[in-house]
């Protein structure tokens, strides 16, 4: 048994400052113009996660630390995020085409990990079935991170851009990373109708290594590691034209990792610290129409030079063909009847830990190279929506080989309906 609790709440707030602006049109309404926004953002997040076993399968996992009997592991995080930023406003005057924000960032987090020290057995039964924990702690670990950071930025008109570093000054352990990231986005107008969209965005970061990956204690896995910080670099650019009738948009990307952390072929945190790992990708989106027909399409290719370790499909795939009409005057019911597919080249997918709760290398099992249909009924009516689906359409005419990880397979045919009514006017 697995059981997940997570409890957060957000709250934003900001308080501008600037002036009250003539209205051009008439002179007795006012417009209020921001020249600058103060801003307060605080988040509280709680997660807790526990793995039981009533009685442990023999052999399933290697080694039992601190029972044979049965399994009660535990761990939490608490984290308080607090925000405060200070922003010179784009557009308060014509001179102004961008905005400057500079912000100060302090998180404080506790990580919390069950040690069970003693176990206490009933020797006079002919096996051990009784099993009490006589001692019972927390390792609490509390830390202070701090970092600064500013953003220039421009989010109106045709063309948008946005620059945003970030230093953490007081990291895990006193380690310091840094995160730098830039989009851009601009439209050329080719003819009345039609734009040519142009998108650019990447990143350079250096990342502290979670808590949970370099200190771990449970029945069946501990760890205690340091990991140096990991680093990632992305570029990537996209073009596209949005037509009623014909759109698409071509994209392509190269990401760069080094120190990457992921967890090997015994469920264990590795980091491996050889190789300069890169992945070049291109994707392609592609939406016809004709009539009431739709025909939506999405495509991504992917290589990495190191399947070893970060092993990814070759292709991945969607398609999804619909029939789509208004009925009524208003458009009161609108209805849609289509057929969707998912579908990915075969690759050695990560395998699933039960008792960690996290996702480990495997090469014996090849996931993948099946298409997964689902075939549809789409109604809405005013406040009222509801869906028929036969889910796994692909099973009545294949070979059942449908897994979304090693030795989980997704559910077979079967047909699903939900419905939502929202009750205002």
């Amino acid at each position: 048994w697995t059981e997940y609790k997570s409890f957060y709440f957000w709250v934003n707030q900001q308080y501008n400052i600037g002036y009250d602006k003539v209205d051009e049109t008439d002179s007795e309404n006012f417009e209020f113009v921001p020249l600058m926004t103060i801003g307060y953002t605080t988040k509280y997040e709680y997660s807790k996660k526990k793995y039981y076993e009533k009685s442990i399968t023999e052999g399933f996992y290697p080694k039992n630390y601190y029972s044979d009997v049965d399994t009660k592991d535990s761990c939490a995080q608490h984290f308080f995020k607090n925000i405060v930023s200070i922003t010179f406003n784009e557009g308060y005057k014509k001179w102004m085409l961008f905005g400057l924000r500079a912000f100060v960032e302090v998180d404080f987090e506790q990580n919390r990990l069950q040690i069970l020290n003693k176990v206490y057995r009933n020797e006079f039964e002919p096996e051990p079935m009784i099993t009490q924990v006589l001692d019972t702690t927390w390792d609490v670990h509390n830390q202070t991170l701090v970092a600064v950071g500013g953003e220039l930025f421009k989010r109106k008109g045709d063309t948008q851009y946005g620059v945003l570093g970030k230093v953490l000054v007081l990291g895990r352990d006193n380690r310091m990373a840094f995160d730098v990231t830039g989009d851009f986005s601009t439209k050329i107008k080719l003819k009345d109708d039609l734009n040519l969209n142009i998108l650019a965005l990447g990143h350079i970061k250096s990342t502290n290594p979670s808590y949970f990956t370099e200190h771990y204690f449970s029945n069946h896995f501990i760890w205690e590691n340091h990991f140096n910080n990991t680093w990632s670099a992305k570029g990537y650019g996209q073009i596209g034209i949005p037509y009623k009738y014909c759109s698409f948009k071509l994209g392509a990307g190269w990401q760069g990792l080094k120190n990457y952390i992921y967890f090997d072929k015994n469920a264990m945190p590795t980091q491996d610290n050889e190789h300069f790992i890169q992945i070049i990708n291109a994707d392609l989106e592609l939406n016809l129409s004709a009539w009431l027909l739709h025909w939506d399409n999405k495509a991504t290719f992917q290589y990495v030079n190191e399947p070893s370790v970060l092993p990814l499909p070759m292709l991945s795939a969607y398609s999804n063909f619909y029939f789509r009409h208004s009925f009524f005057k208003d458009d009161i019911l609108t209805v849609q009847i289509g057929v969707d597919c998912r579908y990915n080249t075969a690759y050695y997918a990560n395998a699933y830990m039960p008792a960690t709760g996290v996702f480990y290398l495997q090469d014996e099992k090849l996931i993948g190279n099946y298409p997964l249909m689902n075939a549809y009924v789409n109604l809405h009516l005013k406040q009222f929506r509801v869906y028929l689906m036969c889910y796994n359409l692909s099973a009545a005419f294949m070979e059942p080989t449908y897994f979304a990880v090693p030795n989980h397979p997704i559910n077979p045919i079967m047909f699903k309906f939900g419905l939502s009514w929202n009750f205002y006017d």
